[in-house]
């Protein structure tokens, strides 16, 4: 038995220690290749926040869940040393109702520096049809993850 009890629990703090930043290049044989990143959150690696550069800039968005209103309230919080640094921003549901687009452009947002300094990030969904959802972010590699989106040649 404790075996098993051992086995679950490292088997937990190794995923855990995998929740952070990923760069990733993409090519999907139609357009040029491109860069991307993205963060799985701690309660299921279907749902992940990603970076995108964009035609308005650097899209920050979550996707992997069902958004049931058109445009949802998102409350973030970053963790900068022992404070939370709290955000609201209004988000657009995607065609699908998979993906729920927050920043066209983080880069010029107020919440930029404390994006990349921060070490996790909570966020709140709030969905008014189908209720709000928590999620949390382990921020390592954020900056990085950033700056390897953001650096790529168009």
């Amino acid at each position: 038995m404790k075996r098993l009890i051992f086995s679950v629990s490292m088997l937990l703090s190794v995923s855990n220690a995998f929740s952070q930043w990923v760069t990733k290049s993409v090519d999907n044989g139609l357009d040029n290749p491109y860069k991307i990143a993205y963060c799985d959150s701690k309660e299921t690696s279907t749902f992940y926040a990603k970076l995108e550069k964009t035609t308005l800039g650097m899209g920050f968005y979550v996707s992997g869940g069902f958004f049931c209103d058109d445009y949802s309230y998102v409350d973030i919080s970053f963790l900068i040393g022992t404070e939370w640094k709290r955000y609201r921003y209004l988000g657009k549901k995607s065609t699908s109702s998979e993906t729920l687009f927050i920043l066209d452009d983080v880069t010029t947002s107020d919440c930029f520096e404390d994006f990349k300094k921060a070490s996790s990030m909570i966020m709140r969904i709030n969905d008014d049809t189908c209720g709000a959802d928590v999620y949390r972010f382990t921020m390592t590699n954020s900056t990085n993850a950033y700056n390897f989106v953001f650096n790529q040649v168009k």
